[in-house]
């Protein structure tokens, strides 16, 4: 059950032409818990997988296990060094169909969940580590995404095409603790 404080977003989109239309929905919000950098933060991410890509940022179309890797945060641990600027698929739901990414400071106090509904199957996290100084690791982006990086090159990876008058919606959020 999500507490009764936060924010939640929603967004629809309504093909209103007379074509089939691809379609995609991602957000980019960066997070934080109080804390100086991210490092000793708390990160939880269920999901099982990710894309892989080449030292260009390009997708190989590769989907790795997350397992055994430095980038399994499918149990809570600190994010420590490991930078993120990766995409995360096959979420591991809560019983109600809503995905949580959670992240917490014990220097602060503070947390916070991040909250998918069943639209959003991928993950984008970011840690800015080529940023300057002066933003490197001071916030997490957690972006929500309905489908994966390159999907219009690989469909399988969540891209919706929808009818002509097909709705397409979704809801995410972030609420304390």
């Amino acid at each position: 059950m999500l507490a009764s404080s936060g924010m939640t977003c929603q967004f629809s989109v309504t093909n209103t032409g007379n074509q089939s239309a691809p379609v995609a929905a991602g957000f980019h919000p960066y997070f934080t818990v109080g804390s100086t950098q991210i490092d000793e933060n708390m990160l939880q991410v269920p999901f099982s997988s990710t894309l892989e890509f080449d030292a260009g940022l390009l997708p190989t179309g590769k989907v790795l296990p997350v397992e055994g890797t430095a980038i399994d945060f499918r149990e809570p641990r600190p994010i420590g060094d490991t930078a993120f600027n990766t995409c995360f698929l096959n979420p591991i739901r809560d019983r109600d169909g809503r995905l949580q990414i959670r992240l917490s400071s014990s220097e602060s106090g503070k947390s916070l969940a991040v909250w998918l509904d069943e639209a959003f199957n991928y993950v984008v996290l970011y840690s800015g580590d080529p940023l300057p100084p002066t933003h490197r690791r001071r916030a997490l982006a957690i972006e929500p995404m309905t489908c994966g990086s390159d999907a219009f090159n690989h469909a399988e990876w969540g891209l919706r095409v929808l009818a002509p008058g097909e709705v397409f919606t979704g809801r995410w959020g972030v609420t304390e603790g």
